[in-house]
């Protein structure tokens, strides 16, 4: 009979971090300040517009957040940081947040909480498709540029 301690399987466990280092915590704050940018954005946008378009414009960067907000937690995350794919895209381990939690990733952000550091993401996922709408205030509709946000981000 064989031994049945030898296996091939290989279990790492991956320490959780320090929630309350001042990492997690500047983390966290400047999230915040990004979520804070985009609807800055939205008024800076519609203050430069004429007035028939400013609402929409407004719209646009706030759709594109809840678009991108959603995107980012299915699958936009594990494709950009996922540490098991490839070398440009990753896979769909992480995908829905499947296995983000309060440990790090060693190689990308290796103080800070996973979570934390994909909200600190999206944020600027988010922005980033905002700010493509200030060039086409008045030559846009709502559904093409939200399909475009989606194959954007």
């Amino acid at each position: 009979m064989g031994n049945s301690n030898s296996s091939n399987v290989t279990v790492t466990y991956v320490e959780p971090v320090d929630t309350g280092s001042p990492s997690t915590g500047f983390i966290t704050w400047g999230a915040g300040m990004v979520f804070f940018m985009t609807p800055g954005l939205a008024l800076f946008y519609s203050g430069l517009s004429k007035h028939n378009n400013a609402l929409s414009l407004m719209m646009l960067c706030m759709l594109a957040m809840a678009v991108v907000t959603v995107q980012f937690f299915l699958y936009g995350f594990s494709l950009a940081f996922s540490e098991s794919g490839g070398p440009f895209i990753g896979d769909f381990k992480m995908g829905a947040l499947n296995t983000l939690g309060s440990h790090s990733f060693p190689h990308t952000s290796p103080q800070i909480p996973s979570i934390a550091f994909m909200v600190y993401q999206m944020q600027f996922a988010t922005l980033t498709a905002a700010l493509i709408f200030g060039s086409v205030p008045e030559r846009t509709r709502f559904v093409p540029a939200m399909i475009f946000t989606v194959f954007w981000t």
